[in-house]
């Protein structure tokens, strides 16, 4: 009954996204310069969730996630096949807070590969509910050994969770930890999407040189302030809202239906509208969770940004020229995956302008998705072939950091259909409305020592233009003294 369940939740997840595919089609927004090409755009995308929906509907009939399953998930995400089953164990890994807290983890092994194999880190504040795959499933049956820990406080770690507060100390402990077991090689990386990234951030920062080997962060970011603070000093608040009620409230409920049963609660008893219009803002977290929070309290009280309390909090990873610690060295190879719309777009964007200089070995790929369309499908592709062909290329044998590292993917409509050369480049955006994709040397786009315009032409391409410099100003001759 718990399968069924939550299958339906999923597919109930994934209607909106299957009915935004068809309504691209008559809107003519699917990728592709013709009628036809965008037809076989469309039709592609339909296919796609075609093979998501069986692979929900399997779920169920076999018991559990089985190898059908996992071969139509596969061709959901156009993905080769899983070349591995997977087998899981429970551990106590590192220990924290002077010896007083022990976090614990799930290690998802490929099931009869003989170790040691490249090592993927993902720390997790929000348990596994419902069977979530946050990535470990996908990457141990392709050969690595994951680690999903919870993060200090949650599920089965011990501690106090403050957000933010012991990531890049738990982070540095637990890559240590993973490096000294016997089913790691040594080589090790760090993934995660939103506040999974914010770990992964944290554990990049708080490492030496040498001690991670690539990371994927996926709508998240290095600077925590810029997120909850915008230009100028107001709150996020509907952020604030949305997230402090899934993490404390929603996400400890067990069921599906449970969830869904406390969500329509709140909403029916105007909890929302009490609380985008709640004044003092301090009062927020008695709203929310029936009592004082110390950081939120504080978090609101800190107006500016050299306050004590983000000089710890605000910079999981410092990227700053000047302010990196020599002895760290650069950030390992990264890869960030951004979207146009999402809340960390401008912050995610800064960060791999300041990254890209100390580490050539970084890429940027921007989707046209906000921050919850990076779990529809169409997010999922791209941001599980970032982390793939990166962690391929780091941690594993080598090969190009994107879609060529020697598996045999089907071609993802609107970005493998350019030029290799194109594909190669460090930088991939999504173009909004036309849906097209193109490669750039940098961000922003620069040729040569000038600024690159786009121009809209009456056939609705995009054309790059480069601005002509400046002519140099003739010095006014200085009157002698």
């Amino acid at each position: 009954p718990n399968l069924a369940e939550n299958s339906l939740g999923i597919m109930l997840h994934l209607l909106p996204d299957l009915l935004r595919t068809l309504w691209a089609l008559v809107l003519r927004e699917c990728p592709g310069r013709t009628l036809l090409s965008r037809a076989s755009s469309a039709r592609a995308a339909v296919a796609d969730h075609l093979w998501l929906v069986a692979a929900v509907l399997l779920r169920p009939i076999l018991g559990g996630p089985g190898p059908f399953e996992r071969r139509c998930f596969s061709r959901a995400l156009r993905l080769d096949p899983p070349s591995h089953r997977v087998e899981v164990r429970e551990l106590a890994t590192a220990t924290v807070n002077g010896g007083k807290d022990v976090l614990r983890a799930t290690l998802w092994l490929p099931s009869g590969v003989k170790g040691p194999l490249p090592t993927v880190i993902i720390r997790n504040p929000y348990g596994s509910p419902y069977r979530t795959d946050w990535g470990q499933v996908l990457l141990a049956e392709r050969g690595y050994a994951v680690l999903l820990q919870d993060t200090r406080g949650r599920f089965g770690s011990d501690g106090d969770f403050v957000p933010v507060e012991h990531e890049r100390e738990d982070g540095l402990a637990t890559v240590r930890w993973a490096r000294e077991q016997p089913w790691c090689s040594g080589r090790v990386g760090v993934f995660g999407v939103s506040y999974l990234g914010l770990t992964a951030w944290a554990a990049v920062g708080a490492c030496g040189e040498g001690e991670l080997q690539a990371a994927v962060p996926v709508a998240t970011t290095a600077r925590v302030r810029s997120v909850l603070v915008q230009p100028g000093g107001a709150f996020s608040l509907e952020l604030v809202v949305l997230w402090v009620t899934l993490v404390f409230q929603l996400l400890l409920l067990r069921r599906p239906d449970e969830m869904l049963r406390a969500a329509r609660e709140m909403w029916s008893s105007s909890w929302w509208s009490r609380a985008k219009y709640i004044s003092p803002l301090s009062s927020l977290d008695r709203l929310l969770l029936g009592r004082d929070w110390d950081f939120f309290q504080q978090a609101v009280a800190a107006e500016e940004e050299d306050d004590e309390f983000w000089r710890g909090r605000d910079a999981l990873c410092e990227l700053r020229p000047g302010r990196r610690a020599a002895a760290d060295g650069p950030p390992p190879p990264l890869h960030l995956v951004a979207g146009w719309h999402d809340f960390f777009a401008a912050s995610q964007l800064a960060d791999f302008e300041l990254a890209s200089r100390a580490q050539p070995a970084c890429r940027l790929t921007v989707t046209p998705h906000d921050h919850w369309g990076m779990a529809s499908l169409r997010g999922l592709q791209v941001a599980v072939r970032a982390g793939l062909s990166t962690f391929d290329a780091h941690l594993g044998d080598g090969g190009p950091a994107w879609g060529g590292t020697g598996r045999a993917w089907p071609p993802l409509r609107g970005v493998d259909s350019r030029p290799a050369i194109e594909r190669a480049l460090p930088v991939q955006v999504c173009f909004l409305g036309t849906q097209r994709w193109a490669g750039f040397g940098s961000w922003p786009p620069t040729q040569g020592a000038h600024e690159l315009h786009a121009t809209l032409t009456p056939a609705a391409e995009l054309l790059w233009v480069p601005t002509p410099p400046k002519p140099a100003r003739a010095e006014e001759p200085q009157a002698a003294p």
